[in-house]
């Protein structure tokens, strides 16, 4: 039995589906994306449906109660999105109206325009590539306490002593 009509149309319905470009999901900027920020741009993905690219929105409100995060994770979400250049406020939205901002995804065509992939022009900071110490100063810290309490003395000793061998 066929799965198409005579005219080239399949007897199933379409399902909605989330573009993702593979150029897209495989470049630094994308790599680079928090889990919520990730979670959010799939999100307003799933409100396109071909023609409506700069009306995308979902208020903190109703994204943080679909993410399962609070709102204040959904602004920063939101600011690491437009930073990295996923996407762009095409109108800001208003509290007292009750109105959510409306967005414009990067990688998908707006309107009768092409795809303005802004992402690609995202290179990640000098200081976000070097390897941070797991740490931090919280060991540091916790020795310059240990020689304020006890002096110039130290687990092994007095530091011009040699350390002890067991």
């Amino acid at each position: 039995m066929p799965k198409h009509y005579r005219n080239g149309r399949s007897k199933y319905p379409a399902s909605q589906f989330t573009p993702l470009p593979y150029s897209t999901t495989q470049s630094e900027a994308w790599r680079s994306l928090s889990g919520n920020a990730l979670k959010l741009l799939i999100e307003l993905c799933t409100g396109f449906y071909g023609t409506n690219n700069g009306d995308l929105s979902v208020g903190l409100d109703r994204a943080a109660r679909l993410l399962w995060i609070g709102k204040s994770s959904v602004s920063r979400a939101y600011a690491e999105l437009e930073e990295k250049g996923f996407i762009r406020k095409v109108k800001s939205g208003s509290w007292i109206k009750g109105q959510a901002t409306t967005w414009r995804v990067t990688f998908l065509p707006h309107r009768k325009e092409h795809k303005t992939n802004e992402w690609r022009e995202w290179k990640p900071d000098e200081d976000r590539t070097k390897p941070r110490r797991p740490w931090g100063d919280k060991k540091q810290k916790a020795l310059d306490k240990f020689k304020r309490i006890y002096g110039s003395k130290t687990f092994l000793g007095t530091e011009t002593e040699p350390k002890a061998s067991f």
